[in-house]
């Protein structure tokens, strides 16, 4: 008797030790480092963005027959669309369009493309390149 208890005292010590040990070897971190860098996201539709309340650049489209498309982090992305408007949200960077290639600071708002461009009209947009970003500024409108 003496052993079979000696034995179930080990298999309940190593269920226990398994149980205290287990949750935290498979955790994922709380938290990144200061040195971690975003990448930049693909774009895609802004979603409940479109009121005001996202400071990503917003990509706005002729005649607002579709939702804006939203961009963020850092890094290149190869966008193909034409474009009406566009709004820089807290990003600097650069866009390279078909008529005038850029430089967006943050803050800038929401203007018309030839506001940028210096080309009256929409414009295609073939990449764009986020440097940085600073504040809070947001995209109205």
């Amino acid at each position: 008797m003496k052993r079979s208890f000696k034995a179930a005292t080990v298999f309940a010590g190593v269920g226990a030790m398994t149980g205290v040990f287990a949750p935290a070897a498979l955790a994922a971190p709380t938290h990144t480092t200061a040195a971690a860098k975003p990448d930049i996201n693909p774009a895609k539709e802004c979603g409940a963005n479109n009121g005001g309340v996202s400071n990503w650049v917003h990509l706005y489209y002729p005649n607002n027959d579709h939702p804006a498309e939203c961009i963020s982090g850092r890094g290149t992305e190869n966008v193909t669309a034409t474009i009406a408007s566009f709004c820089p949200g807290n990003n600097n960077g650069a866009m390279y369009s078909a008529t005038n290639p850029f430089n967006f600071s943050h803050g800038q708002g929401r203007h018309p493309v030839s506001h940028w461009t210096k080309v009256a009209g929409n414009d295609h947009v073939a990449a764009i390149d986020i440097f940085s970003w600073t504040g809070a500024a947001k995209c109205v409108g």
